[in-house]
């Protein structure tokens, strides 16, 4: 057996080559909440997460949800999936570091009294992803050398851009994260405790025909059991073994197969294509089993490629809820709905069943101008469906939000609402009612949403 010491996930230092789209849930982002999924409004991308295995511990949890983000294609010379091709599956609450480095060539540096030959060390990019996927970026950026006039730069310790609260301790190739609990979320040896010296246990055991990881939460529990048939690399199926109330051990299991992927967005980037022993194994059904209603299925399905029949792209297309209610994702016709320039989605389609009626949100990004538009479904009350604008900056940031509706003409006057001040009352100059907010934040927000009700 193996076994290593971890806080409450599988942790990984590796650099970065290819930075992916933002996914999760940014803090501060600006977002649609469809009770099982999540859209974020500035790229369109959709994350939903379904909770597997829950166990309180003492003082450190060790949870585990399958968590899946849309946004999965990479632009490169090559369009490039996204590690796992969007889904996250096989760890409990936790995340992984990532970040940059590489040397120079030698050059001559004067020391002293004499030449010599140094190299010099880059170290940047550094960013902790978060168990929903979100990516925390930290501003270090430096050069090390034994030249000593080369080094320089923002060095570690730094908190993450985003007023998340992550903290990078640690920097170069042992970087350390800690969450805004105080708790260390990850670090390069593969070790990691809560501020009280709780922690869980990682054991590879043994397997015929499989591949089993057990996993010990902080009270000395085997509380979760994964294991991949016939290998992590290809599996056709993942079971997740837990602790029930009783003791005794229940199964979930993920089913996954093989899908030939190719891509058809017809952009100046060169399509991606993957069959036979290279075709990823994506999951295609989850079954939770429920001590009331029997087992509970989940269904998985994927775009097909445009024009490419027998081929996928590799997106989800449909979530079927064991109530047999459906989320479908449908992209527009136009590069498939996908952003040539970094790989967002610019055009989206939300369909939400509940087996009998069916409802539609519409998604239209303006990268001129810089507005997400969201249509949302027509209301029985309401002659039209209604518009929502989003307007971002160049940052893709939000700031002061305007908000504007339509009233029936009993409401007789204009109310402005700012921070600070009190509500005027002013005589109606138009039969509507307008709310303007402003933000105090120090960090640029929404710059303006507006809402119409024809």
């Amino acid at each position: 057996m193996k076994k290593q010491i971890l806080l409450s996930g599988v942790f990984l230092v590796f650099p970065v080559l290819l930075l992916a789209q933002t996914t999760g849930l940014p803090p501060f982002g600006s977002f649609t909440n469809g009770g099982f999924d999540t859209i974020n409004n500035q790229n369109l991308n959709a994350v939903f997460s379904i909770p597997i295995v829950s166990s309180s511990g003492r003082g450190l949890p060790l949870n585990l949800t399958l968590n899946y983000n849309t946004l999965i294609w990479v632009k490169g010379t090559v369009w490039t999936p996204a590690g796992n091709w969007g889904w996250q599956k096989d760890f409990p609450s936790g995340g992984s570091i990532s970040y940059s480095t590489s040397t120079s060539t030698p050059r001559k540096c004067f020391q002293g009294s004499q030449w010599t030959f140094e190299t010099i060390t880059y170290w940047s990019n550094y960013v902790y992803t978060d168990a929903l996927g979100t990516r925390h970026y930290f501003p270090v950026n430096y050069q090390e050398s034994f030249c000593p006039q080369w080094n320089g730069g923002t060095y570690a310790p730094a908190y993450a851009s985003d007023a998340s609260g992550y903290y990078l301790a640690r920097a170069e190739d042992i970087p350390m994260v800690v969450g805004p609990n105080g708790q260390v979320e990850a670090g390069g040896t593969f070790t990691a405790s809560d501020a009280n010296g709780n922690y869980v246990t990682k054991t590879t055991v043994s397997c015929s025909g499989c591949v089993e990881t057990d996993w010990k939460d902080s009270v000395g529990n085997t509380a979760l059991k994964i294991i991949y048939t016939p290998n992590t690399t290809s599996p056709t199926s993942i079971q997740y073994k837990f602790l029930d109330g009783t003791g005794n051990y229940q199964t979930i299991t993920l089913k996954l197969q093989a899908y030939n992927i190719k891509t058809n967005f017809g952009c100046a980037t060169a399509e991606y294509t993957a069959t036979g022993s290279s075709a990823p194994s994506l999951p295609y059904e989850l079954d939770i089993p429920s001590p009331v209603s029997g087992t509970l299925t989940y269904h998985f399905t994927y775009e097909a490629s445009p024009g490419n029949t027998g081929y996928f792209t590799g997106r989800l297309q449909q979530v079927t809820l064991p109530t047999g209610g459906f989320y479908k994702y449908t992209y527009s016709s136009t590069n498939d709905g996908i952003n040539c320039s970094d790989g967002t989605t610019l055009s989206m389609t939300r369909t939400v069943s509940d087996g009998t009626n069916s409802a539609t949100w519409n998604y239209v990004r303006n990268t001129s101008n810089l507005t997400t538009t969201v249509t949302t479904p027509q209301l029985a009350d309401t002659a039209n469906a209604n518009d929502t604008v989003y307007t971002y900056n160049s940052l893709d940031k939000k700031s002061p939000r305007t908000f504007m509706a339509i009233l029936p003409a009993q409401h007789c006057c204009e109310q402005s609402i700012q921070p600070g001040r009190p509500m005027e009352h002013r005589p109606p100059k138009r039969q509507f009612l307008k709310t303007t907010v402003r933000n105090r934040r120090q960090q640029p927000h929404l710059i303006q949403m507006d809402f119409w009700t024809p």
